[in-house]
């Protein structure tokens, strides 16, 4: 495996077998034989306790023998079998004894193989546990007590399910994890998309202010009766105005101004406007980092901060379970204020309040609720229309 991967990302089986070692601390060896979809072909790994994992079998998977031996073991149905030395379909011929010792010796132990199919050729892929012939695999102290049948058919049973289960989650887990790639793979493409398209349009803009300040600067050439071009460098200026449209005819004719009385030329000569002569500053359009939205003029003001004032005071008096009358609300208010005043200042702000609530309705929600005050000059209606006919 690789370091800094999830357990799941790579080959199923491989996972499994670097993982076995937390299922079974007390085993001496463990043998994994798999299909690699990655490679194509059979391979081998196999790890004593406390040292490292081999990998390089090689030269006894090149054997035609050897490989078809393999394949008939890897297409048995039953989950999981014990076998002996006897049973074991991998013995060694005696011209293969310099190959590396820990791939089928310690035949004297009992070996629980576990298969668990391989999606990508239809077989199984095995695991071969090396057990001793008693329980002293399991830390009891009565290690002379053989495994009976029993006892290896439920280690069998347990160990099957257990790494099958183990299997199931990592496939889970990578599916799941491919489904977010895929996501994530997807956003990534849609930025990418959006910024090309970007790049596009800003690069059109760019090139669309080219031919505007070119088409302008036709119409001084005709209005003057004189040749002008712009160099390289103010066209590149020009692709980066951030100002109005509108000035740019301006700015072009400001251009033209200074380089004709900067230098005497003949009238005939082709007049070369540089960038220096393009005054961007004044017209050009600034970030800012904050825009004002809202532009509210002094009275507005003013009756927006006596609202603040009135919320204060009554947020105040309903934090201690006090009714919102004028006078006590006018007394927390800060600097105090009496109960006629507020009621005068409500009534010759009416129109201008009411507009202020509708703007902004979720402001000021305790007065607007519950001031009296407030809402009796807020249900009064305009001036009366019989008032209105005999004015």
């Amino acid at each position: 495996m690789k370091p800094g991967l999830f357990s799941f990302i790579g080959d199923e089986f491989e996972n499994v077998f670097h993982y076995s070692d937390l299922f079974l601390p007390g085993i001496e060896k463990i043998v994994g034989i798999y299909y690699s979809n990655k490679d194509r072909q059979i391979r081998i790994l196999s790890r004593i306790r406390e040292e490292e994992t081999e990998t390089d079998f090689d030269d006894f998977l090149q054997k035609r023998e050897n490989n078809v031996m393999i394949q008939k073991f890897r297409a048995g149905s039953q989950p999981y079998i014990w076998i002996k030395k006897n049973d074991l379909p991998f013995e060694l011929h005696s011209e293969q004894k310099l190959l590396p010792p820990n791939l089928f010796t310690e035949l004297e132990n009992v070996i629980l193989v576990l298969r668990f199919g391989n999606e990508s050729d239809q077989l199984n892929d095995l695991l071969l546990i090396y057990f001793n012939q008693n329980l002293g695999n399991f830390g009891l102290n009565k290690a002379d007590k053989v495994l009976s049948a029993d006892h290896k058919t439920i280690i069998g049973h347990l160990l099957y399910y257990q790494f099958k289960s183990f299997l199931q989650m990592n496939l889970a887990n990578r599916n799941l994890l491919r489904t977010l790639n895929n996501v994530v793979r997807s956003v990534i493409q849609e930025n990418g998309s959006l910024k090309d398209q970007l790049s596009q349009i800003q690069a059109n803009y760019s090139e669309n202010m080219v031919n505007i300040a070119r088409q302008h600067l036709g119409e001084l050439s005709k209005e003057y009766d004189r040749s002008y071009e712009l160099s390289d460098e103010a066209i590149e200026k020009i692709k980066g105005f951030k100002g109005n449209l509108k000035h740019m005819p301006v700015i072009l004719k400001n251009a033209v101004v200074f380089t004709e009385n900067l230098l005497i030329r003949e009238e005939s000569e082709l007049i070369i406007i540089y960038p220096y002569a393009l005054d961007f500053e004044s017209y050009q359009v600034k970030d800012r980092p904050e825009q004002i939205t809202r532009k509210i003029d002094s009275r507005q003001s003013r009756a927006m901060q006596m609202l603040d004032r009135l919320e204060n005071a009554a947020r105040i008096l309903k934090s201690k379970n006090l009714p919102l009358i004028s006078a006590k609300v006018g007394k927390s208010m800060n600097p105090p204020v009496s109960a006629p005043a507020i009621t005068d200042a409500l009534g010759k702000n009416r129109d201008i309040i009411r507009q202020i609530l509708d703007k902004f309705p979720e402001k000021w929600e305790t007065i607007r609720k519950e001031f009296k005050p407030l809402l009796n000059q807020l249900r009064k209606s305009e001036p009366d229309q019989a008032e209105v006919e005999s004015a």
